[in-house]
């Protein structure tokens, strides 16, 4: 029988073997995949300093050479270092405290190694060439995040013993880099993800127009967690800076987008009566199920769609306020445009399903929102269309009977065709659209097409309010001809 020595002593050589080649297939695929570098006097010098953790790439991984024998070396290393780690986890147990605390020294290099294996691994999927067939492209990307985790998998194990005297140095500001590097590169994995289900039909068969966009909001979600909520592993909390505020307002811009393509196909079903193709209906409550939001009549939910656009494009505009204007300009006005439709559309839904004073107090919020985002534009169209509907609930002779409403009633013709009741609620409601009508139109310089598109709006439907105030003035007067005159005077 062997003695406990001689067995100690086999354990400790072949553990020996499995890190030799390990570090060889390891160093053997990193010289491979990284270009290589030009000659310089001091290359063959040998360095007495600590060298850093091996990059791969910052943002993207197609600097990866050989992709295919790197993928193959380093999956010989990594299995090289889980039999050294499974080796020396047997050798323990047996073991007194003094050698154990040398053996995790030696645990803590194995997770180091690991997480840098398998950040060579994602990259040689990342580097790959597309060829143009998403399901493939789906399947690289899908294969990268999975190495990409348990990367920082390792990298949590080893800033679990990793002390604060360490903290400092060069060797310490490579291993945070390598954090850094394999979060930013996981988050692009999860945006290009997003971008590929954006492009595929929700389902095999389908129309190409139905595109599958709850997968899509799903990898936009995970990348905005670990942008907004990193794990600082290897490094101390800080705040967001500019780039990580930039691309938050990318990514919740992209969201606003895709659910708003949502809410416009189902505003046709919000009209009383209106019914839906079955394809579509099925399509819409397939992507209310995969965005894991509970099942609403879609009416409803077209209601919440709208409702987190505009969310979400406050959101993009609050978090480009940390970012430079050079940078921040054209996204700032994608997503004040954004801002600008949906939050017309979600007015214009309440409206048509009857709920005219929340379209009321939707229109007045949404004037002191874009008049503090300086959108003097929006203001003015969100002002004309509260003079409507204030129009709409002060002459009810224009609205038909029933209890069914319609947003042509808000045109004009509609709203101003009806008799006059000669009331004193009618003559304050036409004072005050007179007054609102007028601060607004004094407002707009009329400096580009749109705004004097809109303040010609404006004053066609000020004259008109305006005639209607003197016809019910003449209507009401004891004297009509001293009233004529007195209007002709205003």
């Amino acid at each position: 029988a062997s003695s406990p020595a001689a067995e100690a002593n086999s354990s400790d050589r072949l553990r020996t073997v499995y890190v030799s080649q390990a570090l060889l297939m390891y160093h053997a695929a990193v010289r491979l995949a990284q270009p290589p570098r030009s000659s310089s006097p001091e290359r063959g010098k040998v360095q007495a300093e600590v060298k850093d953790v091996p990059t791969g790439s910052r943002w993207t991984a197609k600097s990866c050479r050989h992709p295919l024998r790197v993928r193959k070396m380093m999956l010989r290393a990594v299995q090289a270092l889980r039999k050294a780690s499974q080796t020396s986890s047997s050798q323990e147990d047996g073991s007194p405290a003094a050698s154990k605390a040398g053996k995790a020294l030696s645990h803590r290099r194995y997770h180091l190694l690991l997480a840098s294996s398998f950040e060579f691994l994602a990259d040689t999927f990342l580097a790959e060439d597309a060829h143009g067939d998403s399901g493939l492209d789906i399947s690289r990307n899908m294969t990268a995040l999975h190495h990409l985790r348990r990367s920082l998998k390792h990298l949590a194990e080893y800033a679990g013993c990793f002390t604060s005297d360490s903290a400092d140095g060069k060797f310490a500001r490579s291993v945070r880099q390598l954090e850094e590097r394999v979060n930013a590169k996981a988050v692009n994995a999860h945006l290009c993800l997003a971008r590929l289900r954006q492009r595929q039909p929700w389902r095999s068969g389908a129309d190409t127009t139905f595109r599958a966009i709850g997968q899509a909001l799903k990898e936009l979600d995970a990348a905005e967690e670990l942008v907004a909520k990193p794990s600082r592993l290897t490094q101390p909390p800080r705040a967001a800076g500019p780039y990580e505020c930039s691309l938050l307002a990318s990514i919740s811009k992209w969201k606003a987008d895709l659910l708003y393509d949502l809410a416009a196909l189902a505003l046709p079903c919000v009209a009383p009566g209106a019914e839906l193709e079955p394809g579509l209906r099925d399509y819409l409550e397939a992507q209310q199920k995969e965005t894991n939001e509970s099942l609403q009549p879609l009416p409803t939910q077209c209601e919440r769609w709208l409702q987190s656009t505009v969310s979400l494009s406050l959101r993009a505009l609050h978090q480009l306020a940390a970012v430079p204007s050079e940078v921040a300009t054209e996204l700032q006005l994608q997503a004040r445009a954004l801002l600008a439709r949906s939050y017309g559309k979600l007015g214009h839904l309440y409206a048509s399903t009857g709920r005219f004073t929340k379209a009321m107090t939707h229109a007045k919020q949404g004037i002191e929102l874009f008049n503090a985002t300086k959108d003097k534009l929006q203001a003015a169209k969100l002002q004309l269309w509260l003079c409507r509907l204030q129009l709409r609930m002060a002459v009810p002779q224009a609205a038909p009977s029933g209890k069914s409403a319609c947003v042509g009633l808000l045109e004009d013709p509609a709203l101003l065709s009806g008799l006059s009741a000669a009331s004193a609620a009618e003559e304050t409601a036409l004072t005050q659209v007179v007054q609102q009508l007028q601060k607004c139109l004094n407002a707009l310089d009329g400096s580009d097409a749109e705004e004097q598109s809109v303040f010609c709006e404006g004053q066609v439907l000020l004259g008109r309010v305006m005639l209607r105030q003197g016809l019910m003035r003449l209507a009401r007067a004891p004297a009509p001809y001293c009233t004529s005159c007195r209007l002709c005077e205003e």
